[in-house]
């Protein structure tokens, strides 16, 4: 069997990491029977009682986020002669899950494979989930295989873990091959599988994403506006603007209520596509629909105009956000810089430039170069040189305060 994070085998039992380790050795008195019952985290544990206390006071340490206190008692049962159960570990293993700790839950698991203890399906999925909340995609598609070649069971739920820790990874192959794996096992995906499925594949693979929506309508799951967010984000990275449309369109037919965050994503397929009078469309469409445009959505559509050197368009959305109380950051003021850089509109880029700066923000290395372009597009050298010098300046006093610091 492939074993992951395997240590060498240790004479004796070990259920400890090496961070537990050295929080016993600090205490040396810990580690005896009569300790075990004086110590804070073990005051009313008692070595004669049955599987189900232990596991008990394990489970309740770790409920109260002392995953460490867990580990502690696993020890003291040890130390003191009683032999551990995969009750027990199994507690420790939740606690250590419960705080986050996937490398100590990944540590036991393997451990209790090496001490001869049944490792049950609970016991994996526990190991999975934790796994999967720290986006550790490969040890919990890993897990995934073990526990099958074991002849244990995964559920949808861990399923959908991993396929999630995948998509947060930007794994979308190895997303389809768990949710075709689940399917071949019998088991049917829910909508947080598709879902999660769905975002795995939104960035490289935009066929993939809409291929979701068939097979959720052949398993009778109906997409929801998270589904629709997810595939209409598919097709904005790869300027499909028109399946965008054709997305929204088919939302609203099922009584699906697109939000922002739905018209957001429409919006930047457009611009990425050139498209900006529909981009400029779609944002008076949902504020029609009673929607609130936020900072993303009108710098992604700044970013239209950008695109297709609309630059007074670009200049009114700058005005129009800010008299609705939003606030511009730094993108939204590059983007808009940029877009009087591609009309060689060399002084409203200045004049954006120390609008920023009064709004405290800082420019960046991109906002520079923007005005930099602007002035050399229009043959205004004397500006473009002033700005160099001063960002130069600003590198070098960086470099200093960095190398002070340090």
């Amino acid at each position: 069997m492939n074993k992951m994070n395997r240590q060498p085998q240790q004479s004796g039992k070990a259920w400890l990491t090496e961070a537990t380790l050295r929080l016993l050795q600090s205490d040396p008195e810990q580690l005896t029977c009569s300790a075990a019952s004086s110590h804070p985290s073990s005051r009313g544990y008692n070595l004669g009682s049955d599987v189900g206390r232990r596991a008990q006071d394990i489970l309740r340490e770790g409920q109260a986020g002392r995953w460490q206190n867990a580990l502690l008692l696993l020890a003291d049962m040890e130390a003191c002669g009683r032999a551990s159960d995969a009750i027990a570990v199994h507690a420790c293993i939740k606690a250590c899950a419960t705080a986050q700790r996937w490398r100590e839950a990944l540590q036991l698991l393997t451990e209790m494979h090496d001490q001869g203890l049944v490792r049950k399906a609970i016991t994996y999925r526990t190991v999975i989930r934790a796994c999967a909340q720290a986006q550790k995609w490969r040890e919990a598609v890993l897990l995934l295989a073990e526990m099958q070649r074991w002849g244990l069971q995964p559920d949808v739920s861990t399923c959908s873990s991993s396929i999630n820790a995948c998509a947060e990874a930007k794994q979308w192959r190895q997303a389809l091959w768990l949710l075709n794996e689940m399917q071949d096992q019998g088991l049917v995906p829910d909508i947080a599988t598709f879902n999660a499925s769905i975002s795995a594949c939104a960035d490289a693979y935009h066929k993939g994403a809409l291929w979701h929506l068939t097979m959720m309508h052949r398993h009778g799951v109906k997409p929801n506006v998270i589904t629709y967010d997810a595939c209409i984000n598919a097709c904005a990275n790869r300027q499909r603007w028109k399946e965008a449309l054709q997305l929204l369109t088919e939302m609203q037919e099922q009584g699906l209520v697109p939000n922002v965050i739905t018209f957001s994503g429409i919006i930047s397929a457009c611009a990425r596509a050139q498209q900006w009078k529909e981009a400029l469309r779609l944002l008076t469409e949902m504020q029609d629909q009673a929607l609130v445009p936020d900072v993303t959505t009108y710098t992604t559509s700044i970013r239209a105009c950008a695109k297709a050197q609309q630059w007074k368009e670009a200049l009114r959305l700058l005005t129009e956000m800010q008299d609705q109380a939003l606030v511009p950051d730094v993108t939204t003021y590059t983007t808009s810089i940029r877009a009087c850089a591609k009309a060689q509109q060399w002084k409203e880029a200045l004049l954006l430039l120390t609008e920023m700066r009064h709004q405290g923000l800082v420019p960046n290395v991109i906002t520079v170069n923007a005005c930099i372009s602007a002035c050399t597009e229009a043959q205004q050298w004397k500006e473009a040189l002033q700005l160099l010098t001063v960002m130069q300046h600003r590198e070098v006093a960086r470099s200093q305060c960095q190398h002070a610091q340090s």
